[in-house]
């Protein structure tokens, strides 16, 4: 008896003393490349490059002007009923972007093009579904101006920045002045869509629309190329779950739905893009690429609302 009550104490004391132990320190977790603009620094995301990044050089990063991107970007008083703001159309909440086929502007006005996402942006140049920006401070006034969209004018909206008493610090702290003048909301907002990308960045066309009686003609209406007909900006993979409906025209309502659409061949059409072929796949084949699809969601940083003036 004794020696089972002195067996039975060694392991309890053994146990005490394994649950005391300090346990090996887990592996760092790997870290993503060295970024810098100007004065700021930051880690990217995994598997973001850093040479890959576009950043003007009449518009360097700073954290001041992040923070006034993003109080400009969710701020709807840029529209001219003050009813719709950048992130109206792209929520992060929804995969910057809106859930919806097509956008609704002011009035409810709805527009013909679905609302890509802006997510990791800061990687590309050429904005819009049809490149016809030439970079972010471009795409972030076109809005602005859009009857359909935001409806305002440039100096009606720098106006309403000017009357509000919180606005002129955040630019004094962005541009070393309290000037506000549209080409520095434009840079702000700009600044404030940082997130491989998933894409290649170019136009493509895939048949999408091409059987309606008047097609969007999606690039050809910037470049005036024909081969550009009915072709379109492929748009990152990136947290693609989050950003249906998808193509530009919002007609795929689910991922398989576009999985079975490129299967098909896509639609035919005279200037259909030559990668674009039937590809045979089994049931297996399209479950197994929606899984991929799926696997490229994360999480995204700087998505806090901020407290506008």
């Amino acid at each position: 008896m004794r020696l089972g009550l002195a067996l039975g104490t060694l392991a309890a004391l053994l146990a005490i003393g394994c649950g005391t132990a300090k346990e090996p320190p887990k592996p760092a977790a790997p870290q993503g490349e060295s970024f810098t603009s100007g004065e700021y620094a930051t880690t990217l995301p995994l598997g973001l490059q850093a040479g890959a990044a576009y950043v003007p050089e009449n518009n360097p990063i700073s954290e001041a002007k992040i923070e006034l991107g993003r109080r400009l970007y969710y701020d709807p008083r840029l529209s001219r009923d003050g009813t719709v703001s950048c992130a109206s159309c792209h929520d992060p909440d929804k995969g910057f972007s809106d859930a919806r086929p097509t956008s609704l502007g002011i009035g409810r006005q709805a527009g013909a093009r679905n609302a890509p996402t802006v997510l990791n942006r800061l990687f590309s140049q050429d904005q819009f579904w049809d490149g016809r920006a030439t970079d972010l401070e471009a795409q972030a006034l076109g809005p602005i101006e859009n009857p359909i969209e935001m409806g305002h004018t440039l100096p009606e909206m720098v106006a309403n920045l000017k009357a509000l008493s919180g606005y002129a610090p955040a630019f004094q702290a962005a541009f070393a002045s309290p000037d506000i003048n549209p080409d520095r909301v434009a840079q702000a907002i700009a600044t404030c869509h940082a997130g491989f990308n998933f894409t290649d960045e170019s136009y493509h066309n895939l048949g999408v629309g091409m059987d309606k009686p008047n097609p969007d003609w999606g690039r050809f209406g910037v470049s005036k190329n024909d081969f550009d007909k009915g072709a379109f900006k492929t748009p990152t993979l990136r947290n693609v779950t989050q950003s249906g409906p998808y193509m530009h025209d919002g007609s795929e309502a689910t991922l398989l739905d576009v999985v079975k659409f490129y299967d098909r061949g896509g639609l035919k059409n005279q200037w259909l893009s030559k990668e674009i072929k039937p590809l045979n796949l089994t049931d297996q084949d399209r479950a197994d690429l929606v899984a991929f699809l799926e696997a490229l969601t994360g999480d995204v940083r700087g998505t806090e609302k901020p407290t506008l003036p």
